[in-house]
């Protein structure tokens, strides 16, 4: 399969993750090439990826990411949402 979007956050320090993306609850960094999540929010800590796909749920795509859980909780890793009624997740807990 061909991949249609990616981001390796490989890039310098900064206070925002980038344009593609929307840092719905809590605050997310870059620090040391890694997207890391500085301030929880008042309810589940959520950033949303701004690509062509989340305009065509329709398209058939595969979500893949590498992650590490740092505390204790959970981390969640989404695809063909439409609202909060539809859509896939994997969640992890520790």
């Amino acid at each position: 399969m061909a991949t249609l979007a990616s981001d390796n956050f490989d890039r310098a320090d900064s206070d925002t993750v980038g344009a593609d993306w929307t840092e719905v609850v809590g605050d997310f960094d870059i620090v040391s090439n890694t997207c890391q999540l500085i301030t929880h929010g008042a309810s589940d800590d959520t950033l949303t990826w701004n690509t062509a796909l989340s305009a065509s749920p329709a398209a058939d795509y595969d979500p893949e990411a590498i992650l590490r859980v740092t505390t204790t909780g959970g981390i969640h890793v989404g695809g063909r949402w439409t609202d909060d009624n539809n859509w896939y997740r994997c969640r992890i807990s520790t």
